[in-house]
């Protein structure tokens, strides 16, 4: 009937079946395939349906023609006809069939889906009271205004008010860079010549400038890590890691062409995670991103 065409050095039509004859089984999937991959069993003169080839059938047609040729007699013999009679039927069985198999599968995946969606949904409520609870929300809201206006010193003592673990440490970090502390003129040389390469001097602007700039960055990069925390649920929400801070510390610096410890980069970067832990984090998420 030249329904779809089969190449049979690749045992394969060429086109797909537009037909999913049984969706419970999964060769109906393979849409290519000729009767399931069981052309011993089943044959498909259609393109579309298969059938139960029956040899001793094919012999009676091939006579029946022979004699009604030799008769006078063109068109399709009683057998063949009987043949497509049978074979309309057991198509129209297989569409009822079908239809009841999709209806069937339209329903499970429904009603798995609605399960589904039911227990992501009864997730995030709960996610999202843990967070109502801790006070990580109010906390985010409150850091936002912050973040936007670029006021990281208002921003660091709101996160201290929070218990931030680094945020003590951020406060009297930028407190003493504008101080004439020995602290201080080390972190300003090393800020300078990181960025002049030891060829130029900043003037006292200048130097304001670079370093506000740095303290931006370093806020943004810390509430950005804060917000992937919430959002991938690592550890306890809200709280960074000893690993969470290094790693932003470092791609921020080193996209800054910065060393790790020059602005506080990363104060003791050298020492071991568990010596920092100790020394400034100790009440720093125990449990970091993989």
């Amino acid at each position: 009937m030249n329904g779809r065409v089969y190449d049979p050095e690749i045992a394969r039509f060429t086109s797909a079946d537009p037909f999913i004859n049984k969706p419970t089984y999964l060769q109906s999937y393979n849409r290519y395939s000729y009767v399931w991959n069981s052309p011993l069993r089943l044959v498909d003169p259609s393109g579309f349906r298969e059938i139960i080839h029956d040899p001793h059938t094919d012999d009676k047609i091939r006579s029946e023609k022979s004699r009604d040729r030799k008769n006078g007699g063109r068109g399709k013999s009683k057998t063949e006809k009987n043949e497509i009679e049978k074979h309309d039927k057991l198509n129209d069985k297989w569409e009822r069939r079908y239809k009841k198999e999709l209806e069937y599968a339209s329903a499970l995946f429904n009603n798995i889906r609605e399960r589904y969606v039911k227990q992501q949904m009864e997730n995030i409520h709960k996610y999202m009271d843990i967070l109502k609870n801790t006070g990580v929300i109010d906390m985010m809201a409150d850091l936002e205004p912050y973040v936007n206006s670029q006021d990281y010193m208002g921003f660091w003592n709101t996160a201290s008010e929070y218990g931030d673990p680094l945020s003590k440490l951020a406060i009297g970090f930028h407190t003493s860079l504008y101080g004439d502390s020995w602290g201080n003129k080390v972190a300003n040389s090393k800020l300078e010549l990181a960025f002049t390469g030891g060829n130029y001097r900043l003037s006292v602007d200048q130097l304001k400038a670079l370093k506000r700039t740095v303290g931006i960055e370093v806020m943004d990069h810390h509430y950005d890590a804060l917000t992937n925390d919430i959002i991938d649920r690592i550890g306890t929400p809200g709280s960074l890691s000893v690993k969470q801070i290094d790693d932003y510390h470092y791609n921020l610096f080193d996209d800054m062409k910065l060393p790790n410890n020059a602005y506080g980069g990363h104060l003791l970067s050298w020492s071991p995670q568990s010596f920092r832990r100790m020394m400034y984090c100790t009440s720093c998420d125990p449990i970091s991103s993989p």
